[in-house]
Parts: structure tokens; C-alpha cells; sequence
């Protein structure tokens, strides 16, 4: 049974980043450091933009 398209209201979501420590920058082997830094502070400032509630975690 196929579920209708709903699309994502930004009033009933949330952004939440999981454990992003320093240390993880030097693990990350599929993407430059840089880049993977990059692209965290993006999502957290995409999230802002929208006025999504941001959590934390780690």
C-alpha cells in the first residue's frame, strides 16, 4: 500500500547533530577534514536561517 507525499513542514521539524567532536574531523577518510567542517557549520547555518530548533549532542 503506497503512503500519500506528505511534505515536510518546517513548524513540526527539528535538526539535531550528533556527536560532531574534534576528533571526529581526523576519522572522516571519504572527505577532506575541511570539507566535512564545512559542510557541519552549512547544515547548522541552513537550520538557523529556517529558525529550526537545533540540537546538540556529543
Amino acid at each position: 500500500m503506497t503512503r500519500p507525499y506528505v511534505r515536510l513542514d518546517k513548524n513540526d521539524a527539528a535538526v539535531l547533530l550528533v556527536d560532531y567532536q574534534a576528533g571526529l574531523l581526523l576519522l572522516a577518510r571519504d572527505i577532506e577534514p575541511d570539507k566535512f567542517k564545512n559542510n557541519m557549520l552549512v547544515l547548522n547555518e541552513l537550520a538557523k536561517s529556517f529558525n529550526q530548533p537545533i540540537n546538540t549532542w556529543g
